[in-house]
């Protein structure tokens, strides 16, 4: 690529980049009323059926969840002696980020805005949609709600801009070291509904053939994003990085281009492409993006301090609303994940990520008519396939 080629796609790159971080996360819809708002999602990607024929979905499976950390909710159990519900084994595991880092300070990974544009209640809202319990007064049941969830606060953002931490992006390498992290965790899964635009030995522009832009890392250099890809992959560890959207410009951020990654675009309702979605080459499948509902407390910023009394505060505003991200789609699928694992003990671990995605794009897929030929994956996830495989 010539150089003037490269300085106008920068151009274009930083002309976008300040509407990235508030585009790839959730954007936020009305309060939600009534289940009938919230089926869609799990009835086209088969967790209805889920909900009738599996027993304790997700049970004995942990997630690593990269994200902005968490809120007490009220609709799932935590603590460090859970069997289910976000697991906070000790307070030298989680968010990995300067000043706010829980492996190395000791701090809970708590999800707080603390900067401008940053996303308060992302990581909050990711962890219902894996463990919300009827039973607990929830409106929408959980995807997984017996697994065990590790929240990570990686950043208050979801995206990262540069390894040089540009003032508004966290750097890439928090990503790799909470997956080293993750791995040395024993978790089965990497839930990461966040972007990196570059790996950490810089960026390389190419043009997917799907149209837009790509990054990716210096060929014979070794990012540190690609490397810990590349430790996850060997650990068998299963890795799913939501494909991003609402970008002016079609993007494919570095997170989701390594082969031992499983990137994933946006559907809206009737089996149908997200048109909000980044879409390229990389990605293995789609699913749910769209007016998925998730719960979150009902302030859209926080201004107080996180005393017990303001935590209970927030804990008893947790309600329901409906919003769009690939955020969501990312969690659909390591939630599959997590019940493929489930239904299959006996696979080594070593070797669970390489036979997941065969699995999963060999059984749990369908492709409606007239699908995209490039940029959306296979088709559609459907974890009742899958699991019947």
């Amino acid at each position: 690529m010539s150089f003037r080629k490269t300085l106008s796609l920068f151009s274009v790159v930083v002309s976008c980049i300040s509407a990235l971080p508030l585009a790839l996360a959730r954007e936020e819809d009305a309060v939600v009323t009534s289940l009938d708002q919230c089926i869609w999602s799990q009835q086209e990607s088969g967790f209805d059926w889920v909900q009738n024929n599996v027993k304790n979905p997700g049970e004995g499976i942990v997630i690593a969840q990269l994200d902005t950390g968490y809120l007490p909710s009220p609709f799932y159990e935590i603590g460090s002696g859970v069997k289910s519900g976000l697991y906070l084994p000790n307070a030298r595991v989680g968010a990995v980020m300067p000043v706010l880092n829980w492996v190395e300070t000791g701090e809970l990974p708590l999800d707080f805005p603390g900067y401008a544009l940053s996303v308060w209640g992302h990581g909050s809202s990711v962890a219902g949609l894996f463990l919300n319990r009827k039973s607990k007064g929830a409106m929408v049941e959980g995807l997984v709600p017996y697994a065990r969830i590790i929240p990570y606060r990686i950043s208050p953002f979801v995206i990262s801009g540069s390894p040089a931490a540009a003032p508004v992006f966290s750097p890439t390498s928090n990503i790799a070291r909470s997956l080293r992290n993750a791995i040395d965790q024993g978790a089965d899964i990497v839930n990461l509904s966040f972007a990196a635009l570059f790996d950490t030995n810089g960026p390389e522009f190419f043009s997917p053939a799907s149209g837009g832009i790509g990054f990716k890392w210096n060929p014979g250099e070794e990012g540190e994003l690609k490397s810990a890809f590349d430790a996850a992959g060997r650990a068998g560890i299963i890795v799913v990085v939501a494909g991003g959207h609402g970008s002016p410009v079609n993007i494919m951020p570095a997170t989701a281009n390594s082969p031992n990654v499983i990137a994933v675009a946006g559907t809206k309702p009737g089996f149908k492409p997200w048109e909000k979605s980044m879409h390229y080459d990389q990605i293995a499948l789609s699913a749910p993006a769209d007016r998925v509902c998730y719960s979150r407390p009902l302030e859209d910023n926080w201004s107080g301090d996180f005393s017990q009394e303001s935590l209970l505060e927030i804990t008893n505003s947790f309600l329901f609303k409906k919003g769009g991200g690939t955020t969501f789609a990312a969690a659909h699928v390591s939630s599959a994940a997590a019940l493929w694992l489930q239904a299959h003990p006996e696979i080594p671990k070593n070797e669970r990520a390489k036979a997941f995605r065969a699995a999963l794009l060999d059984h749990g897929i369908v492709t409606p008519e007239n699908w995209p030929s490039t940029g959306f994956g296979k088709g559609v996830l459907n974890v009742q396939k899958l699991l019947a495989e």
